[in-house]
Formats: structure tokens, C-alpha cells, sequence
């Protein structure tokens, strides 16, 4: 499965530069900005409620996000939460939940 999720990423992800302890790496992954209609409108996601102008990331198992952020076209992402997802003993991918820079934290 990790095999798949990993061709997938070199194929359709989306380039990113991740910015943790003073330093910038270039990460492929997946970026999905949460849409909605209201201000408190919230969408339910397998692993967690997720806000307006937040995203979900899905990227590299190995690629630890933790206190980091992911700059996109000009955009900063704060990494919010995130953890491994595991198929079997196996780590498959890594899920964060993301808030864009200059957006209220309702978590804070």
C-alpha cells in the first residue's frame, strides 16, 4: 500500500518547501483546502473536525511535520496536528491538519 501512496505522490502531488528548526526541504504531498460556506461551519473528517481555511495535508510517512510549516504559492500552513497513518505494521502516509497563517486559531 505504501508503495502505491508513494507513486501516486511522484505522479500527481503537489511540490511544497517545509520549514522546520531554521531549515527548508522540498516535500511532494497532498494539499486539500477545506471549504465552507459559513464561518463556523465545521466538516467532519475521519480523523477530526476541520474548520474553514484550514487543509488537510497528506504527505511522506517519513517526513515529520511536527512544529514545521508547508509554504504553498506564496501561502503558510501551520501544521496543527498530525500523525502517521498505518496499514498493518507498516507506516503508509503522514495526515496534518493545517491553518493558514494569519487565520484565527480556534484550538489556542
Amino acid at each position: 500500500m505504501k508503495r502505491r501512496f508513494e507513486d501516486a505522490l511522484r505522479r500527481y502531488g503537489t511540490q511544497m518547501i517545509l520549514q522546520r528548526d531554521g531549515k527548508q526541504t522540498a516535500v511532494k504531498a497532498f494539499l486539500q483546502p477545506v471549504r465552507a460556506a459559513g464561518a463556523h461551519e465545521k466538516k467532519r473528517q475521519e480523523l477530526g473536525t476541520l474548520l474553514p481555511n484550514e487543509a488537510v495535508y497528506l504527505g511522506p510517512a517519513e517526513v515529520t511535520v511536527d512544529g514545521g510549516a508547508l509554504l504553498l504559492d506564496g501561502t503558510i500552513w501551520w501544521v496543527r496536528r498530525w500523525e502517521r497513518i498505518f496499514s498493518g505494521d507498516e507506516a503508509v502516509y503522514l495526515w496534518a491538519a493545517l491553518t493558514r497563517e494569519g487565520e484565527a486559531n480556534p484550538f489556542a
